[in-house]
């Protein structure tokens, strides 16, 4: 399949970052009297983490139950997730995370820029970039759809059921009163495909198709294959006729609430966006809406020792932004095509999803911290997709130590479990376990 094509205008944006970094840079270069200039800030952190995860789920992965193969270890599962096989249970991962701030002046008022960079084993990557100035943000950041100050403070796990992706948006902030925001976003919206096991069956079925009309026996069974063939081939023809385009940006909505005496907030997030496809039979660009909203809150149960954290979600077409749902690899996770069988029409149809997760933090020490967190994800049961291991739920759960001697270090362990269920009743666990030695500089 090929790759989904880029919002080429929305990553455009970031280039009046650069223009903007670079013009004013130059000009408080002429000012060299000026004190309110800052110099560039850089900091960062640098972790080990030590991984170990049972057979049936990938080697390099944190337990997400999208990943969960529901073959045997022993099986050619590889093909089957995409991802391939759990070849080495343990694995060690270093990887570098550094950080770059600078506030400079456009007349009188400070624009802050900030940026940073994500480096492990295999990559690196630009994981955040923006412009801030007064009201608006202008850059690659997390969506506004989610509130990231409301994700549990793990060691390297996320629930399923978590909202969030990075996303290059322009962002308006508007402060109704001190404890009251809200914050509207035009960003770039999660690209989806569709099943790429389409292909492969198509390709398949060709093969078996070829081979019946090869082949010497008996007339009434080959014409039989032969007929089964054709239509199944007639059906993923069908299937692929829609083309994902993913040119449309996604808008989105939220609604922030501090509460009274720093005891923490509520954020409420709407996300709209149009899933855009072009029908190759009909020759139409089609737009079906898709939407959701999230919720999630944070509260001190016990000033500066237990917090409680919570976040749900539900929505259609929203699969590009749950934790769950992204992860998985050859699987419809945003929309699905529907063939009639009786003269191959298709149908477009939205994949509906809801889920939650629920985590509570505790200090027990001053530097002694712990995490326990409990998530789901559930997908509306359709038979018109329910082929053989595709997702229907998933469930997870982390239990988590950290220990911090100081500010800069911390050392701790994290168990992980995850269980998935498929379509078609099938259902599987997975389990990792990780230590983590990190600093900050």
């Amino acid at each position: 399949m090929k790759p989904p094509q880029k919002n080429c205008y929305l990553v455009g944006l970031l280039i009046p970052v650069c223009i903007l970094f670079a013009a004013v840079t130059y000009a408080q270069q002429a000012e060299t009297t000026k004190e309110a200039k800052e110099s560039l800030n850089i900091c960062g952190s640098g972790k080990i983490k030590i991984t170990y995860n049972s057979k049936n789920h990938p080697d390099k992965e944190d337990v997400s139950p999208a990943l969960i193969t529901l073959s045997s270890p022993e099986t050619k599962q590889g093909q089957e997730d995409g991802r391939g096989q759990n070849i080495n249970p343990l694995v060690t991962a270093p990887s570098v995370a550094i950080r770059l701030e600078k506030t400079i002046l456009w007349g009188e008022d400070p624009i802050k820029l900030a940026a940073r960079i994500a480096i492990d084993q295999e990559k690196a990557k630009l994981s955040k970039a923006f412009a801030e100035f007064k009201n608006c943000e202008l850059g690659l950041q997390a969506s506004n759809f989610g509130d990231s100050d409301i994700a549990p403070n793990t060691l390297g796990g996320t629930p399923n059921s978590a909202v969030g992706r990075k996303a290059v948006q322009l962002r308006l902030k508007h402060c109704i009163n001190p404890d009251i925001s809200c914050t509207f976003s035009l960003e770039e919206a999660a690209a989806f495909k569709l099943s790429e096991e389409y292909e492969d069956q198509l390709k398949e079925h060709k093969d078996k198709l070829k081979e019946c009309e090869n082949r010497v026996g008996p007339q009434e069974e080959l014409s039989d294959e032969i007929t089964k063939c054709r239509n199944a081939i007639k059906g993923y023809e069908a299937r692929l006729s829609k083309k994902p385009c993913n040119h449309t940006p996604a808008f989105t909505l939220s609604l922030r609430y501090n509460y009274p005496n720093s005891r923490g907030h509520i954020h409420v997030g709407f996300l709209g966006r149009f899933i855009q496809y072009y029908d190759t039979v009909s020759r139409e660009t089609s737009f079906p809406l898709a939407g959701g909203i999230s919720i999630g809150t944070q509260v001190q149960l016990i000033p500066e020792q237990t917090t409680l954290k919570f976040q749900g979600v539900c929505g259609s077409g929203i699969g590009g932004y749950i934790a769950d749902l992204a992860d998985l690899e050859k699987e419809d996770n945003t929309a699905y095509v529907k063939v009639n069988d009786a003269d191959n029409t298709t149908s477009f149809h939205s994949i509906n999803a809801y889920g939650a997760y629920l985590a509570l933090e505790h200090r027990w020490l001053p530097q002694l911290r712990s995490t326990l967190v409990i998530s789901g994800l559930q997908t509306a049961e359709d038979q018109n997709r329910a082929r053989e291991g595709y997702y229907k739920r998933g469930l997870y759960g982390s239990c988590s130590l950290a220990y911090h001697p100081t500010e800069q270090l911390h050392v701790g362990g994290e168990y992980s479990l995850g269980q998935k269920t498929s379509l078609d009743g099938k259902d599987a666990k997975a389990y990792g376990f990780r230590v983590v030695a990190g600093f900050k500089f």
